[in-house]
């Protein structure tokens, strides 16, 4: 094992070495923007309204109806009082890069979403990273080089922001942790308590700037999806924040004459299934509304509001970054210097500014993006001389800039790929003798190896991986059937079993990027009806843990109060999960499961510490894990009991053993609905249970046993001696240099954010933390 596990060591060293120089930080300007002339017709207030995974028809309704619009959008949209837009958040859509984006007008860097996640606590350590880098919020607090003074702004919502901005910045601010999921409602009314206050008009409270930013709208997508039926209600108190504000500005600027912007926006969108993270329409989609008591807004703006073949991109089209050039002209700011927004022209021209003063901002807009280009990203943009081409070349130097993220130096990848060269090679030579002397079984392995690392040069079929392993699952199975039909039927039909087992994960949960609107998996029918979905999880759950108790310790009164334990537990934990409401009486018991899972775990690891050798600590795993396995996905521990226990009493050609139990293990990871292109497949839902207080260790780890959660248990229950493990950590290591070649070779393609970023985040935990995990059980074992 020794010698394993030191090749192992090396793809995981090879593969850090690329990631570290793939998922590179673009270099940022730290000059400030000029300021221009004053104007009066400049706005002088702002209330930004952030609500995080506003979706473009969660705002404003979408095209066939099924989703309502909020009723005070629609009605300021109509009265000509709002601009309405769907503004594209680039990816990674999580929260941290997006509020960069929208604050500075960069394009984050991928690993800014990893950051979100280890960053994401009450008690993280700040960052403040944009403290010292121009934004709209930065100017705002400084004043303009000291030619005005700076603006009152108050903070209610995400500490996100908090992590990003220094506190003092803010005459008033209150950070709202994300850390409890599902928790939809006291997370928003701990932001809207604050209005009544900042709200009440001649007071000190008053302030020039007001940044909210409501999180629960995410957390019930997380849970439940956008289709939930908290999804209505939790629009509709959106709706009332935003007529309240609306009503205060207008007093406000009948009393002083003077002008405010109202800006509602979500940082990114969300899947049907109610995850962000990746690239697709339903996540990049973003609401974006700009208001204005001084608005006049011409009605032939929204006179079409979207095509069914795009249903999320509503009313008008621009990117997410253009908000800050817009903010920046309105409120009469500096343009910020690593800004690639480029100004909103409809919003601009609302502003009413005189003729000269508009082209002198289209201008500025200009020639701040060329000096970006040419400075940060080594690009010459040829500008035209007439002004009314200014906003085409912003554009242009805009998607040139776009298209340029990917680009990673060449030579520093070579190291890499170097060591996971020389780690496949070390990798592969133990394998190649049992390969062939294992007859046709070899060579269709082999085969099927060598097609697996074909398809990770093609996007797509990165995008659709489940389909290979539950193509190559059912094939070798099959395969191995009909070889044993002549001399054991009853291990033929054992073998059709598993077959039907690897079809039932397939068909489990909708994966993959084609066809995202359509949903018509298993588990996506469970969750219809709550009341049949929690029966059948707990009765999965107490055959699936009383089956493995009774055979395996019949006699063993720890185990079965373990499992009995469990089946208590789980039914508080998956109430709490299924119906998050806070006005139902399953919410009341959300701590008490907390506090029984917490107790439940350390039953379960003290029979680990004991028993961790036997078969008796498998009982205890599976507790554990099917406990924080998302409610719909819970009885699949049975259908893999099942496959175990018929897998277990086979007997054909070990490499056949191995492949079957590689290709079930990959595709028990799909049935969870994962995927290796995309971050929106992340499941949070259950990153929090048990805990009271942020650790990101902790976080992390339950994190990963959550989305791995089946794999890990497979891997468990299959690890008996004498099994080999040199073919899967030749096939991952195989892998991983294929994938990272395939990644160099597009580096510069359109999909290096959107897949191939994503595809070595998700490599890396397979290679750092799943199969070390096998190899870790394996030494345990070994005698």
């Amino acid at each position: 094992m020794r010698a394993l596990w030191a090749r192992h060591t090396l793809t995981v060293v090879g593969l850090l070495l690329f990631i570290r120089s793939y998922l590179v930080w673009r270099p940022l300007l730290h000059s400030f923007a000029e300021p221009p002339a004053p104007n009066d017709k400049h706005f002088s207030r702002l209330f930004l309204v952030v609500v995080d995974a506003l979706r473009s028809d969660l705002a404003f309704g979408s095209l066939d109806g099924s989703i309502a619009p909020m009723s005070n959008v629609a009605r300021l949209i109509e009265s000509r009082k709002a601009l309405a837009y769907t503004a594209k958040a680039q990816s990674p859509t999580v929260t941290l890069p997006r509020l960069k984006a929208i604050t500075t007008g960069t394009h984050p860097a991928f690993l800014d979403a990893i950051s979100n996640l280890i960053e994401a606590g009450p008690h993280a350590e700040p960052v403040r990273v944009l403290e010292q880098q121009d934004s709209w919020l930065w100017q705002l607090r400084h004043g303009i080089n000291g030619t005005r003074s700076a603006r009152r702004m108050a903070l209610y919502g995400d500490d996100t922001w908090l992590r990003l901005f220094p506190p003092a910045w803010f005459e008033s601010s209150d950070g709202v942790t994300s850390f409890m999921v599902t928790d939809t409602v006291t997370v928003d009314t701990n932001v809207t308590r604050h209005l009544e206050r900042v709200l009440e008009s001649g007071t000190e409270h008053e302030v020039d700037v007001l940044i909210l930013h409501y999180l629960g709208l995410d957390h019930i997508g997380h849970l439940q999806g956008p289709r939930s039926p908290l999804t209505l209600p939790k629009q509709a108190e959106m709706d009332t924040v935003l007529a309240r504000l609306w009503r205060h500005l207008e007093v406000r600027d009948a009393r002083d004459e003077q002008k405010s912007l109202l800006v509602l926006i979500g940082d990114h969108g969300m899947t049907e299934q109610g995850n962000h993270g990746g690239s697709s329409e339903a996540e990049t989609s973003a609401a974006l509304l700009l208001a204005s008591p001084s608005f006049d807004v011409d009605s032939t703006i929204h006179t079409q509001k979207g095509h069914p073949s795009r249903p999320y991109r509503l009313y008008q089209q621009c990117n997410q970054v253009d908000l800050v050039p817009t903010l920046s002209a309105l409120l009469g700011l500096g343009m910020p210097a690593n800004s690639l927004g480029v100004i909103l022209k409809s919003a601009l021209d609302q502003a009413r500014f005189d003729a000269e003063h508009h082209d002198d901002i289209l201008e500025r807009n200009r020639r701040q993006l060329s000096q970006l280009m040419r400075e940060t990203y080594g690009m010459e943009s040829a500008l035209s001389d007439s002004s009314a081409n200014a906003h085409q070349d912003m554009l242009s130097m805009q998607n040139s800039a776009f298209g340029s993220f990917g680009s990673a130096h060449l030579l520093s990848l070579v190291p890499g790929l170097l060591v996971l060269g020389i780690a496949a090679g070390i990798n592969v030579r133990p394998c190649c003798q049992r390969l062939a002397t294992s007859t046709s079984f070899g060579a269709l392995i082999s085969a099927m190896t060598v097609f697996y690392l074909a398809t990770l040069f093609a996007s797509s079929f990165i995008e659709e991986e489940h389909e290979y392993w539950a193509f190559t699952g059912v094939t070798i199975s099959l395969l191995c059937a009909a070889q044993a039909f002549s001399s054991s039927p009853s291990t033929s039909r054992s073998l059709l079993t598993v077959t039907l087992v690897v079809r039932v994960l397939r068909g489990w949960s909708s994966n993959g990027q084609k066809d995202t609107r359509v949903d018509d998996s298993f588990s996506r029918c469970l969750s219809q009806t709550s009341q049949l979905l929690l029966l059948l999880i707990l009765v999965a759950l107490t055959i699936t843990l009383i089956a493995l108790q009774l055979v395996q310790h019949p006699q063993q009164g720890r185990t079965r109060g373990l499992a009995w334990l469990a089946a208590i537990t789980l039914s508080l934990v998956n109430a709490a999960q299924v119906s998050p409401s806070a006005d139902s009486w399953l919410a009341d018991h959300l701590a008490n499961a907390n506090t029984l899972f917490r107790c439940h775990a350390g039953i379960a690891a003290a029979v680990i510490l004991v028993d961790g050798r036997s078969k008796k600590s498998l009982a205890a795993v599976a507790s554990i894990l099917v406990c924080i396995t998302r409610p719909t996905n819970k009885p699949l521990f049975l259908i893999l009991y099942l496959g175990q226990s018929i897998l277990s009493k086979i007997a054909f050609p070990p490499v056949c053993t191995e492949w079957v139990i590689l290709c079930v293990a990959m595709s028990s990871f799909f049935a969870l609905g994962g995927s290796n292109s995309s971050l929106a497949n992340v499941d949070l839902s259950s990153a929090y249970l048990g805990l009271n207080s942020y650790s990101p260790m902790l976080v992390s780890a339950m994190t990963f046993l959550s989305n791995y959660s089946l794999p890990v248990w497979w891997t468990l229950a299959t690890s008996s001696p004498p099994r080999s493990y040199d073919l899967p950590t030749a096939f991952w290591s195989l892998a991983t240099l294929s994938l990272c070649l395939s990644a160099t070779v597009f580096r510069e393609h359109l999909f290096v954010f959107s897949v191939f970023s994503p595809s070595l985040i998700f490599c890396a935990v397979r290679i750092c933390l799943l199969h070390p995990l096998v190899l870790l059980v394996a030494t345990l074992q070994s005698p």
